[in-house]
């Protein structure tokens, strides 16, 4: 299997059972997919899942949080190469919280996930849509003044509070073979 990205920095632990899984939801993609990829999953005798820490360094009152790999093989092209896909992909939402991938993000959590991609043994990747997603500015969402639409100057609500709102940018997003 290949090696993990920053893994000097944010050292990738063994998941030990599907049960460690249970409750795990957090949101990140952090590899690379295309229209048309298969990904293949051995069964669960065979299988392993790896977790990396979504950041390398913590404060003190932070608890890590992680993004969960299942091993795959994935054909490109025709080419197979052994690939780690990541549950946490499955969970992708927009700005306003709608899932990508509604029949992934209803099973609840990447336990969830990963006992029903081995069940399946392959998914495909089918399409994408552009979805609204956060601009993040030092760890967390960039804001923005709202602006009225026909004065294009900053809207002031009823108590005289600026208001503002998340920036958001296109992104790219793939549908993913759906679990039912």
């Amino acid at each position: 299997m290949p090696e993990f990205y920053q893994a000097s920095t944010r050292p990738v632990e063994t998941v030990s059972s599907f049960d460690d899984l249970k409750g795990v939801s957090e949101s990140f993609s952090g590899f690379s997919v295309e229209v048309g990829d298969v990904f293949n999953f051995p069964i669960a005798a065979e299988q392993e899942i790896k977790r990396q820490r979504v950041q390398a360094k913590l404060r003190t009152d932070e608890k890590p949080t992680y993004v969960y790999f299942i091993k795959s093989v994935r054909t490109r092209n025709g080419v197979k190469t052994n690939e780690w896909f990541s549950l946490n992909f499955l969970n992708k939402q927009d700005a306003d919280r709608v899932a990508v991938n509604p029949t992934w993000y209803n099973l609840g959590d990447a336990k969830s996930r990963a006992e029903k991609l081995v069940a399946m043994g392959e998914i495909k990747v089918l399409d994408t849509k552009k979805i609204h997603v956060p601009v993040f500015q030092g760890g967390r969402p960039n804001r923005i003044p709202t602006l009225d639409p026909n004065t294009h100057e900053q809207v002031i609500d009823e108590t005289g509070t600026a208001l503002t709102h998340v920036e958001t940018r296109l992104q790219d997003a793939y549908i993913i073979t759906p679990a039912e």
